[in-house]
């Protein structure tokens, strides 16, 4: 008796696959809970109901629904609410952290598809100080912006100068090297840190010299109190003199010796204020500038033109990133961002 299936090979490459792919399956494999999820990363973005009901634009008890029902639909409470705010419980930092993974690779999907070869477009997210971004960033977009019309820029200041995942960004400006497969690094300039003062502050202390730092105002950063040896020069200034005030904030930092109220260690880059008198007290931190990006986002045009643009702004030409340290550079374009501020 013969059996005309036997003989049809199992693996015989001639059939046609009989399985489905996941766009043949009918019906979702999740639950219809993709708002829920959007509404509970903004809170868990924000710790507070009433921030993520202002960011996303409907009511406070619109978000406070939705987080119930996905804690219903997931069966585990997400987040409890203190007199701080919100705090995530511990499946709750699972789930938003596989949320934002996944938001992130939503928002790579649509630049991918927006973008086209011949046209960059699309949002491109950068992760860069708020110093860099202000002074140099910002200004150079409006040549960039003149050149690539359909590109959008979100400039965010970044929680982890290293880590490109943690700060769901497409490319970083930062001051460390990135050492992984999955990412591309190129060396820039130089920004150069020395110590400052006002001429206010040195009409009314005098000149804040080696030898009298004790009887001098410091003000201190968070950023430069890291014990990494890289700002051990300007600690031993701080320890001569006295620490009056202190930021993490480096706006307000920068605010803080603006306004004459002491000694302050700021970018080369601050002597172009005429009130700002640059100080000998031994202290020049220079510390090297990298471009860094994910290298597969590099193949979107948008991220590719708007990293080998930052890249060129910060540069070793630009005279401020220079690798030796300038105090007078002639006006130019490398400074127009420094000059508006003046202006302002």
């Amino acid at each position: 008796m013969s059996d005309s299936k036997e003989n049809i090979h199992p693996f015989d490459p001639n059939q046609a696959l009989r399985t489905k792919g996941l766009l043949e399956t009918p019906g979702t494999l999740s639950q219809p809970i993709w708002r829920e999820l959007h509404i509970f990363l903004s809170v868990a973005k924000n710790g507070a109901f009433a921030r993520a009901a202002e960011e996303l634009g409907v009511s406070q008890p619109t978000v406070a629904r939705a987080v119930e029902r996905l804690q219903d639909v997931v069966r585990a409470r997400l987040l409890v609410i203190t007199n701080q705010g919100v705090q995530l419980t511990a499946e709750g930092q699972s789930l938003a952290r596989r949320v934002a993974d996944l938001d992130f690779a939503i928002h790579n999907i649509s630049t991918d598809i927006s973008s086209t070869a011949k046209m960059p477009r699309g949002r491109v997210r950068v992760s860069i100080t708020e110093g860099l971004a202000g002074l140099f960033g910002a200004p150079a977009m409006r040549e960039f912006c003149a050149m690539h019309p359909e590109v959008d820029v979100d400039f965010r200041l970044p929680s982890n100068l290293i880590d490109l995942k943690e700060n769901q960004t497409d490319l970083m400006v930062g001051f460390m090297k990135a050492d992984s497969a999955e990412v591309t690094t190129r060396e820039l300039g130089f920004l150069h840190f020395i110590p400052i003062a006002t001429r206010e502050y040195v009409d009314k202390r005098g000149l804040p010299l080696r030898s009298n730092l004790d009887c001098h105002d410091v003000i201190q950063s968070d950023y430069y109190a890291a014990r990494t040896g890289l700002w051990e020069d300007w600690l031993k200034v701080c320890n001569k003199g006295r620490v009056r005030y202190s930021s993490d904030s480096m706006f307000s930092y920068s605010m803080l010796v603006k306004s004459g109220l002491g000694i302050g260690l700021l970018g080369s880059y601050t002597c172009i204020e005429p009130s700002a008198i640059p100080l000998d007290l031994d202290v020049h931190v220079r510390v090297p500038i990298y471009g860094v990006a994910l290298t597969q986002r590099l193949e979107n045009p948008a991220v590719r033109a708007m990293f080998d643009w930052l890249c060129e702004t910060f540069a070793p030409e630009n005279p401020w990133f220079a690798p030796d340290l300038r105090l007078s550079i002639p006006p130019g374009k490398h400074d127009e961002g420094l000059r508006f501020l003046l202006n302002l």
